[in-house]
């Protein structure tokens, strides 16, 4: 059992909203160690300091929560959540660029092995084409060589049986001469 004076006292903690006056002039005011400004400050405070900060005549207090108060707390998780937001947007807002930019490289890249692949074709199309073009050239040659080949052919021939009729006509035209034997020759 305590001694009698000695008993444990209890302190009762308290919740206050303490600001400088705004008409008072002044941005900030310390008492009880705690500096207050213009902005709505939360203080839990035993009640000597609470009734001592009430009488102060550069503060003013409210134990309800007042117009205006902006909890720090929920102002930075509020923030860091807006953050946290921002910062998903932009990585995802990046991921799509960069999905967007890989898409447009395939896309790219396809569209260069087509023109590619036609330009190959074009130019097999084109070689084909030439040595068809060489392939006629040369038969049309040929032909040409054969055909000159048949007319000198057929130039000779004519030539030939030409000269041929001449001297049938010739030895025809000719006096027939005897055949004379030499007498006395044996």
């Amino acid at each position: 059992m305590p001694e009698q004076g000695w008993a444990e006292k209890k302190e009762i903690i308290m919740k206050l909203y303490v600001r400088v006056k705004p008409k008072v002039g002044v941005n900030q005011f310390y008492r009880c160690a705690i500096l207050f400004t213009l902005a709505w400050l939360l203080v839990e405070v035993d009640e000597a300091t609470k009734t001592r900060l009430e009488n102060e005549q550069m503060l003013e207090t409210s134990e309800d929560k007042p117009e205006g108060y902006v909890d720090i707390a929920e102002t930075e998780e509020s923030e860091a959540e807006k953050a946290a937001a921002e910062k998903a947007a932009a990585e995802k807002a990046e991921a799509e660029k960069a999905e967007a930019e890989k898409a447009a490289a395939e896309k790219a890249a396809a569209e260069k092995a087509a023109a590619e692949k036609a330009e190959a074709e074009k130019a097999e199309a084109e070689k084909a084409e030439a040595e068809k073009a060489e392939a006629e050239k040369a038969e049309a040659e040929k032909a040409e060589a054969e055909k000159a080949e048949a007319e000198k052919a057929e130039a000779e021939k004519a030539a030939a049986e030409k000269a041929e009729a001449e001297k049938a006509e010739a030895e025809k035209a000719a006096p027939k001469k005897a055949n004379t034997v030499v007498a006395g020759a044996k």
